[in-house]
């Protein structure tokens, strides 16, 4: 399956970033043998014991991007120097735009970490969520509501 997922999502995009989503499979799944991939909202999804509702990371290929590959609880995971990007309150990423740019080493260290560690993170993550005392998100208002008059 694994290389199914793989041929297809390659398939489907830019053929100019696929030899980098090439590579990050290849040390994704060198890295965390235990992960399954899948495609998912338009991402190559690496998820544990197919839970890709918790997934662990992802590969996003941009072509005018750079292809990104994201981790669920990137926010928990550390970060020294500081390379992963925010996206949601939970979610980073890291960019990768050539082949030349990629450290291996730091791909594969944060993908280590992202597998053995993603119970914890998991855990952590939805504590927070609940966490007393976190305060409560309201929801954003965009405008004024249909039929609304002032």
């Amino acid at each position: 399956m694994g290389g199914s997922a793989r041929e297809t999502y390659v398939l489907g995009i830019d053929a100019r970033v696929a030899p980098l989503v090439l590579e990050l499979d290849r040390l994704v799944m060198s890295s965390g043998p235990d992960l399954e991939p899948a495609i998912k909202y338009q991402m190559l999804m690496y998820a544990l014991k197919g839970d890709f509702q918790s997934w662990v990371c992802a590969i996003d290929a941009h072509p005018r991007k750079a292809v990104g590959l994201r981790f669920l609880y990137g926010a928990l995971l550390n970060d020294p120097g500081g390379v992963l990007r925010p996206g949601t309150s939970s979610l980073r990423t890291l960019d990768v735009a050539s082949l030349a740019a990629i450290d291996a080493g730091l791909v594969a260290g944060f993908v280590r970490e992202a597998v053995g560690r993603h119970e914890e993170l998991k855990a952590a993550w939805r504590a927070r969520e609940v966490a007393p005392g976190a305060g409560v998100r309201r929801p954003l208002r965009r405008g004024p509501r249909r039929g609304a008059t002032r």
